[in-house]
């Protein structure tokens, strides 16, 4: 009896994921990819699209000093569904992790889709802080994943594109303990990010690095923005007047994405 054509593609990745073969990998995945890491830690999140979960790859080799390993003990798959049972393993610092884990693959199983829904740590939990009717918390976003522009060859040479995102929200603790209500209205965000020159400033190899820094709050109608801000955004992104839909499948779009697109329509129109 021969295995199902799906178990044979989660076989598949798996064994090119050992091989270091992420390019093989990611080929199994379908474009609007989730892939979801539980937990309360670095790798926490969902990652959407082969581009963010390549970067997730990368972060995860980057954060296990590239030890990470996966033992497969047993896998099961059908038209709908895909389960391995792993032991997972990495060392860094000279110590040591080994958990078993399940990874289940959701419908359609065919190497698309991964969600990986607990890990040891349990599901998530809000990592707030409250005190005198108001909370906050902090996250970052570790941004590392293959650069539009730096070449094919990029696990080899160098180019990989790295940032990292700080985020810093306040809020009533009411508002958000309120489960008759959809939003907390009264909320303060602040935001640093840290990357590379943008491209557009073509500043190639020279050492150096862009830092962002702001703050705000939310609004909850356009016309509550102050009007040097509407102002600019109709003047040169006019669309942005309105949120974009909840069921949005365009691709995500970055600074590195659309520069590419924009010299290479001059380079054609120079040929």
């Amino acid at each position: 009896m021969t295995d199902h054509p799906n178990l044979e593609r989660a076989r598949a990745g798996y064994e090119a994921f050992a091989a270091g073969d992420l390019a093989a990998v990611i080929d199994l995945f379908s474009d609007d990819i989730v892939w979801h890491s539980g937990g309360s830690n670095v790798l926490t999140g969902d990652y959407k699209g082969k581009e963010a979960v390549l970067g997730f790859f990368g972060l995860l080799m980057q954060e296990s000093d590239g030890s990470f390993t996966n033992e497969i003990h047993d896998m099961l798959a059908n038209d709908e569904h895909g389960v391995a049972l792993v032991t997972m393993s990495a060392t860094r610092g000279g110590k040591s992790f080994e958990g078993n884990v399940v990874h289940i693959f959701n419908d359609p199983v065919n190497g698309k889709y991964p969600n990986f829904e607990k890990s040891k740590w349990g599901p998530f939990r809000f990592p707030g802080t409250f005190k005198d009717g108001r909370g906050w918390f902090s996250f970052e976003v570790p941004l590392f994943y293959t650069n539009p522009l730096a070449g094919e060859y990029q696990e080899y040479v160098g180019g990989t594109y790295q940032a990292i995102e700080m985020f810093n929200f306040f809020f009533d603790e009411e508002e958000l303990l309120d489960a008759s209500i959809t939003g907390c209205d009264n909320t303060h965000v602040s935001w640093a990010r840290v990357s590379k020159w943008l491209p557009w400033m073509m500043m190639g190899d020279r050492a150096g690095q862009m830092i962002y820094n702001g703050a705000g709050k939310r609004v909850a109608t356009w016309d509550e923005l102050p009007e040097v801000l509407k102002d600019e955004l109709m003047r040169v992104k006019p669309g942005y007047n309105t949120p974009p839909p909840v069921d949005d499948d365009r691709p995500n779009e970055t600074s590195w994405t659309y520069f590419k697109k924009v010299i290479d329509e001059q380079r054609a129109e120079e040929e």
